[in-house]
């Protein structure tokens, strides 16, 4: 089980009294009648969990004074509902096993898996484990994207151009439209291959100094292939404007004076691409204030008072963008 309270580094669980002494096994003494050890309380990503059933398992002894023991596995989910299965243990005062299962919530945003003792005396657990459906609970809900991975550009960028010449501002101005644009649109992006702050400052200091629209376009347009061709394009109709408290703007992919035809077309086929519906790595899902820490936009470095680059900050001219 993956690690989960700073106080128990070495199982990863939280009690919340009594405590744990670790060997083979875990072993909870209660301090009053009613205690509760609160199993890996984790908080999924994103689009909550693939898997159909989650199972929590493991072998109990309690001692002469346990009146009840039971286990539960409480899931939450993104709309703040809950759903709670619980079933009650046998108090034979010898090894037993129990496993308890349930379904997985469609968008389920966390667990809590509980053993809840009542009365005076001790209750000693081992071997706990759970999965989802048969793939091991840690390595199911916690999927590690490229996007996250640690970027060279995160101390700085060290880009430089000197005179921002019009030319050089148009083209940064392209660039940084297409970047947003590529973000949220196409697929090999949305699904967190690619660590796109770190995609953009390695093409922008080429194509910001780009002669003219002609060859900033075969730039931009061979910077997008790298990411490789759409095959499967979706229709995205919106049937009810009310239901969107705003809709984006895309007409500027035609603008001719930024775009040749053929580019034209190619984000035209991005925009129209097939993506996963229920996953994009940057579109966080609305969230109650509980969950609101958990994004993919790093953090930006703060300026310490210089004007100067400083982390994720673009680049700088005459002054700093």
């Amino acid at each position: 089980m993956e690690k989960a309270d700073p106080r128990y580094p070495e199982t990863g669980w939280y009690l919340p009294e009594g405590r744990i002494e670790m060997d083979s096994v875990l072993s909870l003494f209660p301090s009053d009648s009613i205690q509760t050890v609160c199993l890996h309380y984790v908080r999924p990503v994103d689009k909550g969990v693939e898997g159909k059933k989650i199972s929590f398992k493991g072998k109990y002894i309690c001692s002469e004074g346990i009146d009840s023991l039971s286990v539960t596995i409480r899931q939450l989910s993104f709309s703040e509902e809950e759903k709670i299965q619980t079933i009650q243990l046998s108090l034979k005062p010898e090894w037993n096993r129990f496993d308890i299962q349930t379904g997985v919530m469609a968008d389920v945003s966390g667990f809590h898996f509980y053993i809840r003792g009542h009365g005076e005396g001790e209750i000693r657990l081992s071997d706990l484990e759970a999965y989802i459906d048969k793939k091991p609970f840690e390595k199911t809900i916690h999927k590690r994207y490229k996007a996250h991975t640690k970027s060279k550009y995160e101390k700085g960028t060290d880009i430089h151009f000197g005179t921002l010449a019009p030319q050089i501002i148009e083209n940064i101005e392209v660039t940084g439209k297409v970047w947003g644009f590529l973000k949220y649109y196409h697929p090999a992006v949305t699904k967190g291959e690619y660590d796109w702050d770190a995609e953009l400052f390695e093409v922008l200091p080429q194509i910001a100094r780009a002669e003219n629209k002609t060859k900033r376009n075969q730039m931009i347009s061979k910077w997008i292939d790298k990411y490789g061709k759409i095959k499967q394009t979706a229709n995205y109709p919106i049937t009810d404007s009310t239901q969107y408290s705003r809709i984006i703007n895309l007409n500027w992919l035609n603008n001719d004076n930024f775009f040749s035809p053929e580019l034209t077309g190619k984000l035209n086929r991005i925009r129209f691409a097939r993506r996963d519906e229920e996953f994009n790595y940057y579109l966080i899902p609305y969230r109650s204030q509980w969950t609101r820490d958990w994004d993919h936009e790093k953090a930006t470095r703060i300026f310490n008072g210089k004007m100067k680059d400083s982390g994720f900050l673009p680049c700088s001219g005459s002054g700093t963008l």
